[in-house]
């Protein structure tokens, strides 16, 4: 419900808003295109919740991102305050929404992890999970450091039938 926008705005909708504050128009977004390791991030992502069990989907969403966030947003918004004043304080509301409401998601993962998780192949699952959700991001961030680095970076377009895109 959170990420939907049910009772307020969808998260989607405010990181759309928070790329307005950096300058960044969605349609120059949607024409720039993508980074090859966004591509196998989002498609790793997509494997793990549409087509695994439970466990897998509690590992790597829950105790994974949900977990980090409300760690790492508070260094991202000190960071904003500090080094980037010029980016109105209302297009962050993005990481202020996790970073709060993703506590919740965390302990609520964890709850029914443990629940769902007591079998060895249930674990085993998790922890496999758990690595690939890992592996996924940390390739991720590394393909937007070579990007920064490259001084004529790859870029895949971005299709319709893109996994989780609905422009």
């Amino acid at each position: 419900m959170d990420e939907a926008g049910i009772d307020g705005a969808a998260h989607h909708e405010l990181f759309v808003r928070y790329l307005g504050g950096l300058g960044i128009d969605i349609t120059a977004v949607q024409q720039a295109g993508i980074l090859p390791q966004t591509l196998t991030c989002v498609d790793e992502f997509y494997n793990l919740n549409a087509h695994g069990h439970l466990v897998e989907s509690l590992a790597a969403n829950n105790l994974v991102a949900e977990t980090m966030r409300p760690i790492q947003y508070p260094q991202v918004l000190k960071a904003f305050k500090e080094y980037y004043t010029w980016v109105p304080e209302e297009s962050l509301e993005f990481f202020r929404v996790h970073m709060e409401a993703d506590v919740g998601h965390a302990e609520l993962g964890e709850k029914l992890f443990k629940k769902y998780a007591q079998s060895i192949s249930a674990q085993r699952l998790a922890w496999s999970a758990l690595t690939r959700s890992l592996a996924a991001r940390w390739c991720l961030y590394d393909g937007i450091l070579r990007y920064l680095d490259a001084a004529d970076p790859p870029l895949v377009p971005v299709w319709d039938a893109f996994p989780a895109v609905q422009w």
